[in-house]
C-alpha cells in the first residue's frame, strides 16, 4: 500500500520519527507551523506547512496539494534527499564531530 501524503498535526500522535520515515520513503508531509515540524519541513521545499494550526488552513494546503499533480514528486525527492543527507547515521556522526571540534577550539579574544 502507498500513501499520497502524511498529515502531521499538533493534536495528533505524529512524532518527528514518523515524519522522517515518511520523508525517507518519499511520502510528502503536510504539517502545521510548529517549531518541531518546521525544523524538518520547509514549505514548498520538502513538504507543505499550513499557515496556522486551524483546520481551514490545513485544508487549504491539502487542497493546494491535491490540485497540483506536479507538486508531489519534487517534494518527495527533496525530502528523501534531505533525510538521507542530514539524518543518515554518517551525516549525524559528521555533524556531531563538527560540534565537538567547535567546542574544543580555543576561544578567540578581541580587545
Amino acid at each position: 500500500h502507498a500513501a499520497d501524503l502524511l498529515l502531521a498535526t499538533p493534536d495528533g500522535a505524529m512524532g518527528s520519527a514518523s515524519v522522517l520515515a515518511a520523508m525517507a520513503a518519499g511520502v510528502p508531509v503536510l504539517t502545521t507551523p510548529e517549531p518541531c515540524m518546521t525544523e524538518l519541513i520547509g514549505h514548498g521545499e520538502t513538504g507543505l506547512v499550513a499557515r496556522t494550526t486551524q483546520p481551514r488552513s490545513i485544508a487549504a494546503r491539502l487542497e493546494e496539494f491535491m490540485a497540483d499533480s506536479t507538486l508531489r514528486w519534487p517534494l518527495a525527492d527533496r525530502a528523501r534527499a534531505r533525510v538521507h543527507g542530514e539524518h543518515a547515521p554518517s551525516g549525524l556522526v559528521a555533524a556531531m564531530m563538527e560540534v565537538y571540534e567547535r567546542a574544543l577550539r580555543p576561544a578567540v579574544r578581541t580587545s
